[in-house]
């Protein structure tokens, strides 16, 4: 009736442009009523939807919740089932096109894939071996056309990867418990051509590496991780087949541990996998900022530290909410936080005139 009211007062001195709006206002109400009775998905009636699954991208895709969950920093208690008899289930061999290994979506499909042509009988090097292969066609793919940065002073994927003896990107995040450093994980390791190094020091407790004996420990774990050395690592990898956290924020590795559990903690797939790898992120809410020194004066290591800084208050909050946080000091004392933080952005200041190439800081 409105409408009507108003194009009747309209008509009488600009009766064309009336009976054009009208007969607008008309066409759109048809067309808004056989959307909304034929079912069709709108933004306007559904909101926006995702992209069809050949149109998604490959890399990870996380909802903010995903960050919220008390998985982040603790010694999650997901044990993970190893198979010790090969295989799993005995799955048999298919025929099965390699080009499928290549292209969007391909990170999901790769394990799958391979799961698909192994036999029980495949060896622990055969299954490693083709693994790697599949792997090495992946990065390639993801990474023709890429454009490196003009400081690199090469084009070549070759002089990135380890394997052929070339120098990575490495990338070392250093922050607290419940910092937001599981997202800033998450966005470092979003190019498939990147290997991530999830809370490498999550064996070490809910407690700060500071100094002594525990930090000369920390410090010989991370060298070799970041050199993709997996010997000499026999307690972080016995921990971490009881905590499957360790690794399943990897997504380029954890794909082939869901596929070839009994592989997974093996340095003999371990080494040369990680080596693939052009980029290299390592994040940890462990370690104080003061002991990365060696690393940013390794000029072969070449390694890139950001501190990340979150603002105490929230990240007391945050952690009263978290079970495995109380009765911690190192986590649930605020003044020890405080004296991190102040002792961090002591360091933070040198660092910034020693390494200003090397080393950034984020609040």
């Amino acid at each position: 009736m409105a409408i009507n009211r108003r194009c009747s007062l309209c008509i009488r001195s600009r009766k064309q442009s009336c009976r054009t709006l009208l007969l607008a206002l008309m066409g759109t109400s048809l067309l808004l009523f056989f959307i909304t009775q034929s079912g069709m998905k709108t933004p306007f009636l559904h909101g926006l939807q995702h992209p069809t699954p050949s149109l998604q991208s490959p890399y990870p895709s996380r909802r903010i919740q995903d960050y919220q969950v008390d998985s982040d920093d603790g010694t999650a208690q997901h044990a993970f089932s190893n198979d010790s008899n090969g295989l799993s289930g005995g799955v048999e061999a298919g025929v099965v096109d390699e080009t499928d290994l290549l292209g969007a979506g391909a990170e999901r499909r790769t394990a799958e894939v391979l799961l698909q042509k192994s036999t029980p009988m495949d060896t622990l090097e055969q299954t490693v071996q083709e693994i790697l292969k599949t792997e090495r066609q992946i990065i390639r793919q993801a990474m023709l056309d890429y454009s490196f940065h003009p400081a690199l002073n090469t084009k070549r994927l070759e002089d990135f990867v380890p394997e052929y003896g070339g120098k990575p990107v490495r990338n070392l995040v250093i922050t607290t418990w419940r910092s937001g450093s599981t997202f800033i994980g998450d966005v470092l390791q979003s190019h498939p051509a990147t290997y991530y190094h999830y809370e490498p020091l999550m064996d070490f407790d809910i407690k700060q590496v500071r100094h002594g004996k525990a930090a000369k420990q920390a410090l010989h774990n991370l060298h070799h991780l970041l050199n993709c050395d997996y010997s000499e690592m026999e307690h972080y990898l016995n921990y971490g087949q009881g905590h499957q956290w360790l690794f399943e924020h990897n997504k380029r590795l954890w794909q082939y541990c869901k596929a070839f559990p009994h592989i997974c903690w093996s340095p003999r797939f371990l080494t040369p996998f990680c080596k693939l790898f052009p980029f290299q992120s390592l994040k940890t809410v462990r370690l104080r900022l003061n002991l990365t020194t060696e690393f940013l004066q390794d000029k072969q290591l070449g390694v890139q530290v950001l501190l990340l800084v979150r603002d105490p208050r929230g990240t007391m909050q945050s952690r009263r909410h978290r079970v495995w946080c109380p009765d911690n000091p190192d986590c649930d004392n605020p003044a020890w936080l405080c004296q991190d933080l102040v002792s961090d952005f002591h360091t933070a200041k040198k660092f910034q005139t020693m390494f200003p190439n090397s080393f950034r800081f984020v609040i």
